[in-house]
């Protein structure tokens, strides 16, 4: 609100950021956090609709900010809760022995990726010390919740041969090596 010398700046660490309900350049009352900053800093904004409905005349405005920011970002927060559920990856249990037959090192071509196995469940650790959890889409198939990647484990039989890791715009393969 530069009239004001007003700026709100919100920072998170959430991992929808990219498919957020309020991205950059959409509608700032699609966001309850922007609408509770409005109403609270700016109530002569928040409360100019609610003048208009009261027949109270001047320059009132209809669209933005003043026209029932709350409705409109509790709106917003529904529908992309709706599509974040629509596109959520389902999971299956993971068998403990196939966990501890996947468990090794692979040697992708960037560098050696490590699949440790703890009371059933899959981890994969990245050299920096990086640590984040499989979970099982299949018996072969698994992602990860920090990145868009799916990693698919290929076997020779009941053995992992190979860990392809698929990522946008590719797909980075290493075999086992031990």
């Amino acid at each position: 609100m530069p009239a004001r010398h007003l700026t709100l700046i919100a920072l998170t660490n959430s991992e929808a950021l990219a498919d957020h309900h309020y991205q950059v350049g959409e509608d700032v009352t699609n966001d309850i956090v922007a609408c509770d900053f409005i109403n609270t800093l700016v109530p002569s904004v928040a409360n100019r609709k609610h003048a208009q409905d009261a027949g109270q005349s001047g320059d009132i405005p209809t669209t933005g900010p003043a026209s029932d920011c709350e409705r409109s970002s509790r709106t917003a927060l529904a529908k992309w809760i709706a599509d974040r559920h629509a596109k959520a990856r389902k999971t299956i249990p993971l068998d403990p022995k196939l966990a501890a037959v996947y468990a090794g090192r692979y040697k992708l071509p960037q560098r050696v990726f490590t699949v440790s196995s703890e009371n059933g469940h899959l981890y994969f650790d990245i050299p920096e010390g990086e640590r984040t959890e499989l979970f099982a889409e299949t018996p072969t198939q698994f992602f990860i919740k920090n990145r868009p990647w799916t990693l698919n484990f290929v076997r020779e039989g009941a053995q992992p041969i190979r860990l392809d890791i698929h990522y946008a715009g590719g797909v980075s393969s290493g075999p086992k090596v031990n």
